[in-house]
């Protein structure tokens, strides 16, 4: 009561009243669960199951498996500047279609423990044909790991991918072998398929695939073979 008579006074004669340093304390503390996601109800309960003060990045993802289908074209032009400067990519004759089953799983964090949920990690295996100029045919094994931490993703749900892998052809390939200029070729080369995926935040099971289907020679690791073949391709993932 004295206290509150104080502050009564001290406003009445047109004074500043100044919060204790309790008051600010508690002010700070209430801030900072705000700021973390915690409510001062739910602080404790989240504390005793051992969980992290910080919510995982990664937003809620689609089923664990999934088959992807898609298609598209060749290109002469190198993956660098693909990548960097597609605008430039010069086409060939050479068509392609394929189709992959993948599933997750885990994320980087299960190997960790301690970070790392916002990249999935996950295993894939597919198989394509190749026509036009050439026809033949290809299979491939690899594990890919996604990210798709984006802060816009309740507008537009994006992940990317990279992945680690091998892919096999049917037979040698004209359209490989003319873009070695020292003219080797190996039907097993490493597959590094780097893709972006879009899908709806409320329909995460149905995504658009834009991913660039690469087999590569590793600088040469492969039979001496310096570059591979390069398909840009667009399909579509159904999640389940």
């Amino acid at each position: 009561m004295r206290g509150a008579k104080v502050r009564v006074s001290r406003l009445a004669q047109g004074g500043r009243y100044r919060p204790g340093t309790g008051l600010l304390r508690l002010c700070s503390a209430l801030g900072l669960a705000l700021l973390l996601g915690l409510s001062p109800a739910g602080g404790a309960e989240r504390a005793s199951a051992n969980q992290p003060l910080l919510p995982p990045m990664a937003p809620e993802r689609g089923k664990a498996n999934a088959v992807t289908v898609y298609g598209g074209v060749a290109a002469v032009t190198d993956f660098t500047t693909i990548i960097t400067q597609p605008w430039r990519v010069d086409w060939v004759k050479v068509r392609f279609i394929g189709a992959s089953y993948s599933r997750r799983i885990g994320t980087l964090r299960d190997v960790f423990g301690s970070w790392g949920e916002s990249f999935a990690i996950e295993a894939e295996a597919g198989a394509g044909l190749r026509f036009g100029s050439e026809s033949l045919g290809e299979f491939w094994g690899a594990a890919y790991l996604r990210f798709d931490a984006f802060p816009w993703n309740d507008i537009v749900y994006t992940t990317i991918a990279g992945s680690l892998g091998l892919n096999q052809l049917t037979r040698s390939s004209p359209y490989e072998r003319r873009r070695n200029s020292g003219g080797n070729n190996s039907n097993l080369l490493h597959y590094f398929a780097p893709e972006i995926t879009i899908a709806d935040p409320d329909n995460k099971d149905l995504e658009a695939v834009f991913r660039l289907h690469h087999r590569s020679g590793v600088f040469g690791l492969f039979n001496g073979v310096s570059t591979g073949s390069n398909i840009l391709t667009i399909g579509v993932r159904k999640r389940f």
